[in-house]
């Protein structure tokens, strides 16, 4: 594959963002270039292919230690999709709240364990998110999640609940990022999925 040369113009917005430094920008703009257009969607992959990146170690180090603040580059980009009509807020929209558990094999991961994954019909490793996700005909895309964990048996502090990390999304739906809406609850995996009707 040829090599990219620059970044995907879908992350010029990225430059008018609060949340990031230059530096932590340009790392984002490579890393969302780089899941888009590259091959491999490694970080190894992506330094190698688009070519602005410098190198896999400076990528790493900015997806992995560099200190940001992820939930301010989330409303950031929440507020940047309400500039455009077909990304725009519908009152015919939904804000579905479900759960999914991401199949993993590396025991150290953050929140790994075996989680029961309705779609294999069984318990499986892996990570388990709690997330938010918008929709209406014109367009769908993620809005905010949290990562389920369970307690150990040893703890004696009860971690969140599904249904508590669902209602943190929903108050920071509500309070911090202004997405209009009621809430009611229908049957889903969460043994509920929370809906909000614009």
């Amino acid at each position: 594959m040829l090599p990219i040369t620059d970044f995907l113009s879908c992350t010029d917005p990225l430059d008018e963002f609060d949340s990031l430094s230059y530096h932590q920008t340009q790392h984002a703009k490579t890393y969302v270039t780089g899941l888009a257009a590259a091959s491999s969607k490694t970080v190894t992959g992506i330094a190698r292919e688009v070519l602005p990146a410098g190198s896999d170690r400076a990528l790493n180090k900015f997806i992995t230690e560099y200190n940001w603040d992820e939930d301010k580059l989330n409303h950031e980009r929440l507020e940047e999709l309400q500039n455009h009509g077909e990304t725009r807020w519908s009152k015919d929209g939904y804000i579905v709240i479900d759960d999914s558990v991401l199949q993993r094999t590396g025991k150290e991961l953050p929140g790994a364990g075996s989680f029961y994954d309705h779609s294999e019909g069984k318990p499986v490793w892996g990570q388990n998110l709690v997330y938010a996700f918008y929709t209406d005909h014109k367009t769908s895309y993620p809005l905010a999640f949290r990562q389920y964990e369970k307690a150990d048996d040893d703890e004696e502090d009860v971690e969140a609940t599904k249904y508590e990390l669902a209602q943190e999304i929903i108050t920071e739906l509500e309070e911090e990022i202004g997405v209009p809406g009621v809430v009611s609850v229908t049957s889903g995996h969460l043994g509920g999925t929370s809906r909000s009707n614009h």
